[in-house]
């Protein structure tokens, strides 16, 4: 008897492969490659939120801002982390440089991007944590381009163990 050697699947596998082309070339043409000169305004850092005994704990990705970049303000329970990230800085140097020289170079033609994937422009994040916090004893601090954000609960938040008396 002879064998089967065509797969029923196939079609099936195809349609498959065409989908997979379809949305990864629709999603990298509108999310992988931003305008030129245009602000990535749908971008927002990378949170991990934590909570250890009294302390929430929050870290965000914030690569390449430096620390006037960035603002945090603590409000009831709303922790509110947001900053601004200028275009390129060794690119405006270099203009400056060149126009100190006061040369026609080629540092100072405007340059044509083919691709940007890096992200410039503002960004503002919103944490609603589950109790009060004492705004005035959180520590903020960034390294290696992460801020690492401390707020312990507010004294009225925190857990008291209540004293059960007898007759």
């Amino acid at each position: 008897m002879p064998r089967l050697t065509h797969n029923l699947l196939s079609p099936l596998s195809d349609v498959g492969c065409d989908l997979d082309r379809m949305f990864s070339s629709v999603l990298e043409r509108n999310f992988a490659r931003p305008v030129a000169g245009k602000s990535d305004s749908n971008w927002l850092p990378a949170l991990d939120i934590s909570e250890a005994g009294d302390v929430y704990q929050i870290e965000a990705e914030l690569p390449g801002f430096q620390l006037d970049d960035i603002d945090v303000t603590i409000e009831g329970r709303k922790i509110v982390i947001s900053g601004q990230k200028e275009t390129g800085q060794a690119e405006t140097e270099m203009k400056e440089a060149a126009a100190d020289a006061d040369e026609q170079s080629a540092a100072t033609e405007e340059r044509i991007f083919h691709r940007r994937e890096r992200r410039f422009g503002s960004f503002s994040r919103t944490i609603t944590v589950p109790v009060h916090v004492d705004a005035t004893q959180a520590e903020a601090e960034i390294s290696h381009g992460v801020l690492t954000l401390r707020v312990p609960k507010a004294e009225a938040a925190r857990q008291h163990k209540v004293e059960i008396r007898g007759n």
